[in-house]
């Protein structure tokens, strides 16, 4: 029986902004640095710190695979951080995959959906 919900090598990667707070840094230090940030822009010493800043990316979802076949029954579990939200995000097209396929093969006569969710595979 072919499956009703097909979820072939789903990956998702987020890219967070250029600033990310150290581990290390506790809020007296986060704070002293907020406020002498225009001091050093000023004098000219912010200009090294942004080069080293790169965005901050990872992997929400990473090579996920699940076939549902009619009257299967599944629940989604795991710890925080696991990617429980992105995945159902995906499942409902809020967001797409970075890399991998969705298909819902028997929504495809529905009026309000699409033939399948894909993305484009990174290379």
């Amino acid at each position: 029986m072919k499956p009703i919900l097909e979820i072939q090598n789903v990956s998702k990667q987020y890219t967070l902004g250029g600033k990310r707070i150290r581990k290390t840094e506790n809020f007296r230090e986060l704070l002293q640095r907020a406020l002498s940030s225009p001091v050093r822009a000023m004098i000219g010493r912010n200009r090294v710190e942004a080069a080293k800043e790169e965005p901050y990316t990872f992997w929400a979802l990473k090579d996920v695979s699940i076939d549902v076949h009619q009257g299967d029954v599944i629940g989604i579990i795991g710890r925080n951080g696991a990617g429980k939200s992105t995945l159902l995000k995906i499942l409902s097209r809020i967001t797409s995959p970075t890399e991998g396929v969705v298909t819902l093969p028997y929504l495809c006569n529905h009026p309000l959906s699409r033939d399948a969710v894909r993305a484009r595979r990174s290379t």
